[in-house]
């Protein structure tokens, strides 16, 4: 860093004549930066104006794109309404074709059921492990008469080695198998037996069903079970060796694989009756859903879809659907398939007139209905009053509120784009002086409000509730900016879609002469590669830089120039400096004092 007194010789202040000598020059500088940031503004007013043309083409395109049909296709949209109705839903395509229906739900699509026709398993035994009952480790409080035991469950003990493991304990109380399946737990000594605490982590109590109950007022207490158990559960392998086969027929499953609608299942020596249903309830084709019904010890399919479909069970290499007694027609209850009729109405003989429909899903699609485009989804049967089905009424209707919205999106964002063009052009904006842009603005006006030669009805966006202040308006109405009477615009969409359609995107095949589609059409124009916007940014971008050029080179100058006051005057301050020391020796010489002296 160099340190620099000013004027130590001279007296004089040269570091503030040389700031304000630069500074003559800096002008320059100062200058063309200013001119640089006006460009900078003008540049910025154009971008803004370019995102508002964007916001008006987006605008547009919401309604012009209509010329491509389908779902695009504003003007020939439909709704459905069902108000009223609760025993079915609707959504329609734009293909649906208007009127209205009376709608009787006679009957819903049901799902098949597949069930065991007799008992898989046999009751349980002692044999039977607690983890079969669905019984989990963990502590038990129980008292016998009067003494207290905290003792713990191990869920892969039998009944038999549970029982056991009391009688070690001196615990007189067993755990009791009946002849139908049921359980008893009481005190082997005519003891009242208690169970379960707070504290406890089993759930033997409740998982078993146990009810504390009394023969006599002065019996002892016991437990016993309304419900029979099976000796199969969702733990039990499916592969059985004969010491513990549990099936009710005596047979033994082979290991192999089975086919539920032609989805493929493999049963390995491992596989448990768990095992089994949650590889089917995970498979999408399959379409069951399969659960085991411990009450009655039999397994249960049912079909994901509505309809009289049969459920399909092959064995394949198992004897699965023979041991399981599932699968036969005779095994399934059929689902029933959903019956509508459509126009009809209703008399105490029954409905007349109308189509009857039967489908096999509760949704009933225009291939089934009939009715192109139109979709109802049943939710439940018509109510009957007085002996006669109560009809609910379905229309299909033309809908414009997404017309109407859109029209209205544009105004706003036409408006929104003319009050800043205005403001950005008028004598104190930024593009005061840019001719092309007042031209194209004054373009995109005109093009608004031009006729339109066409055989429909409206040849005027004014005709249909679109227009600038006109006669009678106010002396301070702005007379560019779109004003919107909707009440006017929707019973011209409602009544004369197609002349609307003609008006705004054109009545010839190209849909090129509409008022929208050639306001569009400008829009793109302006907004190309080769448009207004991208020509006039490309010039301020070349400005912009050519005026960073001259500002860098004008910086350099003034840097030189202030570089060169700075040697100059230091110069100076040394001859000055070197002119002192000399005359103070030469008066320190002849004895005349210091120079100062010199000065009196």
């Amino acid at each position: 860093m160099t340190i620099s007194f000013s004027g130590l010789a001279s007296g004089i202040d040269t570091s503030s004549w040389i700031e304000a000598l630069t500074s003559i020059k800096q002008v320059g500088v100062t200058s063309l930066q200013s001119k640089q940031n006006s460009i900078n503004a003008e540049k910025a007013a154009v971008n803004k104006i370019q995102s508002l043309f964007s916001d008006v083409q987006t605008a547009l395109d919401a309604i012009t794109d209509s010329k491509f049909g389908n779902s695009a296709d504003l003007f020939n949209r439909k709704g459905v309404n069902y108000e009223d109705a609760q025993n079915f839903t609707a959504s329609i395509t734009s293909e649906a074709a208007e009127g209205t229906y009376n709608i009787f739900v006679k009957q819903l699509a049901t799902a098949t059921v597949a069930k065991s026709s007799d008992g898989v398993s046999k009751r349980i035994s002692e044999s039977t492990s607690l983890s079969d009952l669905g019984v989990t480790s963990g502590s038990l409080t129980l008292w016998t008469g009067s003494e207290k035991y905290d003792i713990q469950i191990d869920k892969n003990d039998t009944i038999a080695e549970f029982n056991e493991k009391l009688a070690n304990e001196g615990i007189s109380a067993a755990l009791s198998v009946n002849e139908d399946g049921s359980l008893t737990f009481a005190g082997t000594d005519d003891n009242s037996v208690a169970l379960n605490s707070a504290t406890d982590t089993s759930n033997f109590l409740t998982k078993l069903g146990l009810t504390r109950k009394q023969d006599t007022v002065s019996g002892p207490y016991y437990y016993e079970t309304d419900k029979k158990f099976y000796a199969m559960g969702l733990n039990t392998k499916l592969v059985q060796t004969d010491e513990s086969n549990v099936y009710a027929n005596s047979g033994s499953l082979n290991a192999g694989t089975l086919t539920i609608n032609r989805t493929g299942f493999e049963i390995t020596e491992n596989t448990t009756l768990g095992d089994l249903i949650n590889a089917i309830n995970a498979s999408e084709t399959a379409k069951v859903k399969a659960s085991w019904d411990d009450a009655e010890g039999k397994l249960i399919l049912t079909s994901t879809e509505v309809g009289g479909k049969y459920i399909d069970v092959k064995e394949g290499t198992t004897n699965f659907s023979s041991l399981f007694n599932i699968g036969a027609p005779d095994t399934q209850t059929l689902g029933q398939n959903a019956l509508i009729n459509i126009g009809g109405r209703a008399t105490e003989e029954g409905i007349v007139g109308g189509t009857n429909i039967v489908s096999y899903s509760n949704t009933v699609t225009s291939d089934v209905s009939g009715i192109s485009g139109l979709t109802i989804n049943l939710l439940k049967e018509s109510e009957t009053v007085n002996g006669k089905l109560v009809a609910e009424k379905l229309s299909v209707e033309t809908d414009t509120a997404d017309l109407e919205y859109a029209i209205a999106d544009f105004v706003d964002k036409y408006n929104t784009l003319i009050s800043e063009a205005n403001s950005y052009t008028s004598a104190s904006g930024a593009l005061h002086t840019d001719s092309t842009l007042k031209s194209l603005i004054s373009k995109v006006k005109s093009t608004l409000n031009s006729q339109i030669n066409n055989e429909g009805t409206y040849k005027l966006l004014s005709q249909i509730g679109i227009s600038t202040a006109g006669a009678g308006a106010s002396l301070t109405a702005n007379t560019e900016l779109l004003s919107l009477d909707a009440r006017k615009l929707h019973e011209a969409v409602s009544n004369n879609s197609d002349d609307v359609k003609k008006l705004l995107l054109g009545n010839n095949s190209e849909y090129t002469n509409g008022v929208f589609t050639r306001l569009n059409n400008l829009m793109f124009d302006s907004m190309s590669s080769k448009g207004f916007f991208a020509t006039r940014n490309d010039l301020y971008s070349k400005q912009v830089s050519r005026y960073d050029n001259l500002i860098s080179t004008a910086k350099t100058r003034v840097s030189n120039y202030k570089s060169s006051l700075e040697n100059k005057f230091a110069s100076m301050e040394k001859l000055i400096a070197t002119m002192q020391s000399s005359y103070t020796k030469m008066y320190s010489m002849l004895g005349m004092g210091t120079s100062s002296s010199l000065y009196y």
